[in-house]
C-alpha cells in the first residue's frame, strides 16, 4: 500500500479512536459534540503553533544557507558552479529549486526536506513553449541569491501585516511561502513572501496575503484575499 495513503488511514483510525474515547458512554449528545469540537480545535491550534515555529525558524538565515551549501555539494553538481533557473522557494514545508544540469540547458528539480536536512535526487523538468529556445536567459549563479535580503523581507512582511489594518484581520500569525529569484527582463532579483491558503479550507474560508519586494527591499505589491471572500484585493 502506498505509504502516504497508509499514513492517512492510520491517522484516520487514530482520530476515530480518539473521538470514541472522548465521546464515551454516559455523555449526552451535546457533551459528546462539545468534546469532539474541542479536540478538533486543540488539533488546529497545535498545527498553527507548529507552522508559526517553522516560519520563525525560516526568519533566520541558517536554514536557507545550509540548504544552498548542501545542494552545491551534490556529486552530480560539483563539476561546475551551480546555476539555477526561476525561484528558490519555500512552500509545503520544503525548499524547491530548478538547477541547470552542468554543461547543458536542461533543468533538474530538487526538493529539500527541512526536517531531515537532505536534498532529493534531481528530477528532469520538461520545458515547453516558445521560451524553450531562450531558457538560458533565466540562468543565474545560485551564489547570487541574497539570503540576508530574503530574511529582511520575511521580517518586513511580518511587520507590515501586523501594522496594516487591511491585512491584520486576515493574518494567521505566520508566512507559509517565501521565494527569491532572478528576473531576466529587468536584470534584477525579486523576493516574495505570503500567507497561502490552508489546504483544508475551502475557497471562501482561506485567507491569503501576498507581498512582493524588489532587490532594494521596497514593497512593489500587496494583495489580500480576506476570510469569506473569493477575490483578491490589491492593497498596494
Amino acid at each position: 500500500m502506498n505509504t502516504k495513503v497508509w499514513t492517512r488511514l492510520v491517522m484516520a483510525g487514530l482520530l476515530t479512536t480518539s473521538v470514541f474515547v472522548v465521546a464515551g458512554c454516559g455523555d449526552t449528545a451535546e457533551e459528546k459534540q462539545a468534546k469532539i469540537e474541542k479536540m478538533i480545535q486543540d488539533g488546529a491550534k497545535q498545527a498553527q503553533e507548529q507552522d508559526i515555529a517553522l516560519a520563525n525558524t525560516l526568519s533566520k538565515p541558517a536554514p536557507w544557507t545550509e540548504a544552498i551549501n548542501k545542494l552545491k555539494e551534490k556529486s552530480e553538481l560539483k563539476s561546475a558552479p551551480v546555476q539555477v533557473s526561476g525561484n528558490f522557494v519555500f512552500a509545503d514545508k520544503q525548499f524547491t529549486v530548478d538547477v541547470v544540469k552542468p554543461g547543458t540547458k536542461e533543468l533538474l528539480r530538487y526538493t529539500y526536506d527541512l526536517d531531515k536536512g537532505v536534498w532529493s535526487d534531481g528530477r528532469e523538468v520538461e520545458i515547453v513553449g516558445p521560451g524553450k529556445n531562450t531558457i538560458d536567459r533565466t540562468f543565474y549563479p545560485i551564489d547570487s541569491l541574497n539570503v540576508n535580503a530574503m530574511i529582511a523581507m520575511t521580517e518586513k512582511f511580518t511587520q507590515e501585516v501586523q501594522s496594516n489594518s487591511e491585512l491584520k484581520a486576515s493574518y494567521r500569525g505566520y508566512f507559509s511561502y517565501a521565494s527569491m529569484g532572478f528576473n531576466p527582463d529587468n536584470n534584477s532579483f525579486v523576493y516574495e513572501v505570503r500567507q497561502t491558503a490552508n489546504g483544508r479550507d475551502d475557497a471562501m474560508a482561506s485567507e491569503m496575503i501576498d507581498m512582493v519586494f524588489n532587490q532594494d527591499g521596497d514593497i512593489t505589491k500587496i494583495s489580500v484575499k480576506p476570510k469569506g471572500s473569493t477575490d483578491y484585493k490589491e492593497v498596494m
